[in-house]
């Protein structure tokens, strides 16, 4: 896990966080270690066939609570025996998550999309005899608003057309927001996006999503596009 993802749904992406407004247990966070990194904004699409997401699965299903996707630094996404010395150590800081699609195509196996919402910092875990990690939370406030500067307007068009062609390629993937959606000017929501589809290591894309600077955030995704040659200008 992640592993194949849900068949097509052309739901435009959220807004780039949502702030959490049904009542919540802060200090028994269910989390979700994961080799990847879920930005807010960003949609998330697993195979859950553990029991211990199985359940936890069900219980997001029936109340609606969301759970934490934090990046794994090291140890397993399925549970195994641990070798001697084998620990899995979480990242510090990791993004709520909501459901937005599941489906139970048999038993013992869920389909599910879930929608990354806020950050937030563990302040502290615990392992759960089944395998489930839970934690103590404070959330992050949501990035606050910055437009996208005059000399990286081109950025935001390319990179609608780079998601229109992944769409376009991949019939599982959404297509992207409308070009008049407002959120293609805010520059915390555009780097999140770029972050998302850029072929960086996990550990810089977790480096990214836990600036709280948003320009300072573009302003890095940038770099890596004339790293990786694509270039956002004109």
């Amino acid at each position: 896990m992640p592993e194949p993802p849900l068949p097509p749904n052309q739901q435009t992406p959220s807004s780039t966080a949502t702030h959490i407004s049904t009542p919540m247990d802060f200090t028994a966070l269910p989390l979700f270690p994961l080799h990847t990194v879920l930005f807010p904004g960003g949609l998330l699409s697993l195979q859950i066939f553990e029991v211990r997401y199985l359940d936890l699965m069900k219980r997001c299903e029936k109340t609606g609570e969301p759970f934490g996707v934090v990046s794994l630094q090291s140890g397993h996404e399925v549970r195994r025996a641990p070798r001697p010395g084998e620990t899995e150590t979480l990242a510090p800081i990791g993004t709520l998550a909501t459901l937005e699609r599941i489906e139970h195509p048999q038993p013992g196996l869920m389909l599910i999309q879930a929608r990354g919402t806020q950050r937030f910092t563990l302040q502290s875990s615990h392992l759960l005899p089944h395998g489930l990690w839970t934690c103590a939370i404070q959330l992050i406030p949501d990035d606050i608003p910055a437009a996208v500067p005059a000399e990286l307007a081109s950025f935001s068009q390319r990179l609608q057309g780079t998601l229109t062609a992944m769409a376009g390629q991949d019939d599982t993937l959404p297509l992207p927001a409308p070009p008049d959606d407002p959120r293609w000017q805010d520059a915390g929501w555009l780097a999140n996006r770029w972050a998302e589809c850029l072929p960086l290591p996990a550990a810089e894309r977790q480096r990214l999503m836990s600036l709280d600077n948003p320009l300072w955030r573009l302003e890095l995704v940038t770099e890596w596009l004339e790293r990786l040659g694509q270039h956002p200008g004109p």
